[in-house]
């Protein structure tokens, strides 16, 4: 099968990195591992609690969508309907935000756009309207 990606947020540049999971056994950082030629990697330390892994999927724009995502559903025109995305029984779902239902991410996946993460974005899980 595919060989799972991961990615992580890299606190010493304020950056998303991406690529392969080490498990640390330091408390807050594991490391993701990223290819840069043909036997060279590259090791960075990310924060555990940002690291999602790679859906497979990609959203209406080509974006790729990871565990932890935030995605607007565009056929609703309104944030009440932003999902989350979760790993839930073995496959991906959209949770919606607002009342927790779930829904497949793969059957909904082309009216969603990225719109951020609950790493970066924790106010986006705040619905107001």
């Amino acid at each position: 099968g595919m060989i799972p990606k991961f990615r992580g947020f890299r606190t010493k540049t304020e950056e998303w990195v991406e690529g392969n999971l080490i498990y640390r056994e330091e408390p807050y950082l594991h490391d993701i591992v990223t290819p840069v030629g043909n036997s060279s990697t590259i090791s960075y330390a990310v924060e555990r609690d940002s690291i999602g892994q790679w859906t497979g999927l990609k959203d209406q724009n080509g974006v790729e969508i990871y565990e932890g995502d935030i995605l607007y559903f565009e056929p609703y025109k309104t944030h009440s309907n932003d999902r989350v995305v979760e790993y839930i029984d073995g496959a991906y779902h959209g949770r919606l935000i607002r009342n927790g239902y779930s829904k497949l991410l793969a059957e909904c996946v082309y009216e969603t756009k990225v719109i951020g993460n609950i790493y970066e974005n924790p106010e986006l899980l705040e619905v107001t309207e």
